[in-house]
């Protein structure tokens, strides 16, 4: 798979506050789908567009009705 012929690739970036994205990379930047994990544990489905976040939906709802 390419976007705007570059490759897309599956890879991990993990920030010094603890937020982790795994999911899809092109020319260095999150450009397609994957999963973003906040410090605080809270997991959610993310869509990136050239760098920058266009969608965010919760992946644990169930788990976060039962914390609260």
């Amino acid at each position: 798979m390419t976007t705007n012929s570059r490759p897309a690739r599956p890879a991990r970036l993990a920030l010094a506050d603890g937020t982790i994205f795994e999911g899809i990379f092109v020319a260095g930047q999150r450009d397609g789908e994957g999963t973003l994990t906040l410090p605080d544990a809270r997991r959610f489905r993310s869509v990136w567009k050239e760098g920058r976040e266009v969608v965010r939906e919760p992946l644990d709802v169930l788990i976060q009705a039962v914390i609260q």
